[in-house]
């Protein structure tokens, strides 16, 4: 993931507060006592895996998506490495396996931040793994790993900690799976549908469709089209130092970050309440399918 400068904001170019604009005077990253914990993991270590496996690491907090790359992570067995990709899911918009959540879910299964290892190589049938995760890792609020906690080792200079977890890669051989159609990427007109988050006859976003509101100045929520235009076509980043929509990264993209709450209140540094307006948040089904667009590759 690209690590981003800081965002210098003018001054002179601040909208005026309204009803569904708020600001706020909380600054990122003021020191912070807090620490991130990994409190699960999926696998659980010491499991038995497919060769296919992908390890998820649920934190208690919320992560800054500048403080991960590619490299942070490493799965070896033994001298072998294997090349692996890293996701982040600010909160957690997929169920425990990876998929999509059960519709019927009223909230993610990890209350922080998740990041997905992924070998880019199927592993190995028969042999033990090592994933390690390095202490690079920091919070949207500034806090650092707690690595003192279980899982986490120092270097033998005692200087750098890293989080292990080691499990075994299944070596039966499995049936033969029939190929799955890759299914059509979610679009934003799917969101405009009847009972959808962005559905006209909803009320939660009412204010992006009052042309007497800033809100609506900001992100015309209207019809698809001028959606479209303001959440993909606006290039210009954001408080956050993020474009409002990066395709296929959701964590990047201010909309996402917009709407996750901590404590019930915006995340530091978003300027304004965090979206819906009022003391509760988007329904997670709401949520979770304005990622997966983001995700999909954020179509029309």
């Amino acid at each position: 993931m690209p690590r981003r400068t800081a965002l210098v904001v003018a001054l002179g170019l601040w909208v005026p507060a309204s009803a569904c604009t708020r600001v706020s005077d909380r600054q990122r990253f003021n020191g912070n006592p807090d620490t991130l914990e990994i409190v699960r993991t999926i696998p659980e270590a010491g499991a038995l895996v497919e060769p296919d496996v992908q390890v998820r690491l649920c934190f208690n907090r919320i992560i800054d998506p500048a403080s991960l790359t590619d490299v942070d992570a490493v799965m070896a067995s033994g001298n072998s490495v294997t090349d692996t990709a890293l996701r982040l899911e600010l909160m957690p918009w997929t169920a425990p396996d990876g998929t999509d959540p059960d519709p019927a879910s009223t909230a993610p299964w990890c209350n922080g931040s998740v990041v997905t290892v992924t070998p880019r190589e199927a592993l190995i049938g028969g042999v033990r793994y090592r994933m390690r995760f390095d202490d690079t890792v920091t919070g949207w609020r500034g806090e650092r790993a707690d690595v003192e906690g279980e899982g986490w080792l120092f270097n033998d200079a005692g200087t750098d900690a890293s989080f292990f977890i080691e499990f075994d890669v299944d070596d039966t051989p499995s049936a033969p799976r029939d190929p799955v159609p890759e299914p059509e990427p979610m679009s934003l007109a799917a969101l405009f549908e009847p009972g959808a988050v962005f559905d006209t006859e909803r009320t939660t976003c009412s204010c992006h469709r009052d042309e007497d509101d800033v809100a609506s100045a900001l992100l015309d929520l209207r019809d698809p089209t001028s959606a479209f235009e303001d959440l993909v076509f606006e290039s210009r980043l954001q408080e956050t130092g993020y474009p409002m929509v990066t395709p296929r990264r959701p964590s990047e993209s201010f909309l996402i970050q917009k709407l996750v709450r901590v404590d019930g209140d915006a995340l530091e540094g978003v300027h304004g309440a965090a979206m819906p307006l009022g003391e509760d948040p988007l329904p997670y089904a709401d949520f979770a399918m304005i990622a997966r667009w983001i995700d999909e590759g954020a179509a029309p």
